[in-house]
């Protein structure tokens, strides 16, 4: 791939997974974001050039101006998708992101007739969610080309959400539910119904949530009415319902960021977690990575004061 491509937030569990698996592949992606520790760190362990930029910066045109096309891997895309796309229209850069947020998605499907005339591709939705799901609903279709109601549940097995994906929660739960009925999106409470959903031959409870799969959906089948539900456990279950009563205080910036923070905290050794699995997944690969790793290790760190704390750009590989 001779065209520059970048992750953007690729300090991130989603992110990283990315970059390993482009590293195995020969591609060298440009790694960026606004935690300029993280991904300086991250930048010298791959050996691939960064951008340090935050999304309030007037400089993201600078830094996607030679840019082919973007991954939009920061989460919440509610804060993250408007400003990058706004740039990439701005800088004719393709657009690729792992969003599982509806709202997200409307609002790029409402805009892809710009989109179009410009001759940029704009792929919302890229990861886990929606690609399995959506395909099934388009599978589906086909074979039942009058339907008129679709239901989907998801259960995942052997993970847990990261930090990026409990922070985008947050804010669903703070905006409710929501269905599709008679082509259009309705508000109902968190929670709403329940279900008992057969995975693999085994009954699972399940509950009502706004996924993206409502806006991807449709869109892929026009089928009226979707709902989509989740897997949940029980006690999972009680503090969605709780969130009803919470709901009106998220409206709150501060509120909504002090919950934020605490998601941020407890997730933190889950995240740690996943980096050293993955790691041992790309056994083979990682191997080659170990001698950057223990030098970088035996090195002075450079105190994080001495970071620029203007946005700038490291072209040049470790």
């Amino acid at each position: 791939m001779d065209k520059n491509w970048l992750i953007y937030g690729a300090n991130g569990y989603t992110a990283r997974q990315i970059v390993y698996s482009a590293v195995e592949k020969g591609l060298s992606p440009i790694l960026a974001g606004r935690n300029a520790q993280s991904i300086l760190n991250f930048a010298f362990e791959t050996g691939l050039p960064c951008r340090i930029f935050d999304l309030k910066s007037p400089a993201i045109d600078h830094f996607l101006k030679d840019v082919h096309l973007l991954v939009n891997c920061a989460g919440p895309f509610s804060k993250t998708a408007r400003p990058l796309l706004e740039s990439c229209y701005r800088t004719n850069t393709n657009y690729i992101d792992v969003s599982g947020e509806l709202n997200s998605f409307e609002e790029i499907f409402a805009n892809a007739g710009k989109w179009q005339e410009k001759g940029l591709t704009v792929i919302p939705g890229s990861g886990f969610d929606v690609v399995p799901s959506d395909c099934l609903a388009a599978f589906l279709k086909n074979k039942l080309p009058d339907a008129t109601n679709l239901t989907i549940g998801i259960k995942i097995n052997g993970t847990k959400p990261s930090h990026g994906t409990l922070r985008s929660l947050t804010e669903a739960l703070a905006l409710g539910g929501k269905i599709r009925r008679d082509n259009k999106l309705k508000q109902v409470p968190n929670a709403w119904k329940t279900k008992l959903i057969t995975f693999s031959e085994h009954s699972s409870l399940s509950v009502s949530m706004p996924l993206a799969e409502l806006s991807s959906c449709w869109h892929s089948t026009r089928i009226p009415n979707i709902q989509t539900y989740f897997s949940v456990k029980t006690r999972e279950l009680r503090y969605i319902k709780m969130s009803r009563l919470a709901r009106p205080f998220l409206f709150i910036p501060f509120v909504l960021e002090w919950v934020k923070k605490q998601i941020g905290l407890y997730t933190t050794h889950l995240t740690l977690g996943f980096y050293r699995k993955a790691q041992r997944s790309f056994g083979g690969r990682f191997a080659t990575l170990k001698e950057k790793q223990k030098a970088y290790a035996s090195r002075p760190m450079r105190p994080t004061t001495s970071l620029p704390s203007q946005p700038y750009a490291l072209h040049k590989k470790f």
